[in-house]
Order: structure tokens, then sequence, then C-alpha cells
């Protein structure tokens, strides 16, 4: 199959607690989607070199408004977001970063 199994994890900030420092963060049910790898790349620029970047086409009504906060697996890997998404009405393309 062309297109890549993620299993995206979304996750969104519900409070800063000023006192600790820390930011709350909440997460929904996991979903599976299928998207499109149009990057990948051993680099990210002004990253370590031991670090990955991924760019993955997804239909914007499967995806919806991703977070940074949010996760995904695929590649047996678990990945972070990387802002900014590029989201129209049809497709949203994701970057995803991770430390190999």
């Amino acid at each position: 199959s062309l297109a890549t199994t993620v299993l995206f994890t979304p996750k969104s900030t519900s409070s800063f607690n000023f006192g600790t420092q820390a930011t709350n963060i909440s997460a929904s049910a996991q979903v599976t989607l299928k998207g499109f790898k149009t990057r990948d790349t051993k680099q990210r620029p002004g990253e370590s070199q031991n670090s990955r970047l991924v760019n993955i086409v997804f239909k914007t009504e499967d995806i919806g408004d991703p977070s940074h906060y949010s996760t995904a697996v695929f590649d047996n890997s678990t990945w972070r977001l990387v802002a900014p998404f590029d989201i129209n009405e049809f497709v949203t393309t994701v970057s995803f970063a991770k430390e190999e």
C-alpha cells in the first residue's frame, strides 16, 4: 500500500499551573489515520544530526485541527508533531520529528 498508517493521539492544553510552572495536557482517544509521506529527511535544519523529519498529508476531515502536543506512532516509532501545519479545506500536511 502507498498509504502510511498512523496511530494518532490528539492532545490539547487544558490549563497552565503557574505555581508549578507545568502545563496540564489532556489526551483524546487514539485514532488510526491513513496518509501519504511527501518528505522523509534524516536531519531537521538546525537540529542534531540524529534527527529525522517526515511530512505526511492527511484528509483534513480525518485529522481535524492538530496540536503540537499530539503524538503519532508509525514506522515502529513515536513521533512528535512540528508546527506550523499546512491546513486547507481538503488536506492537511503535518511534519513529524524524532531523534534517532
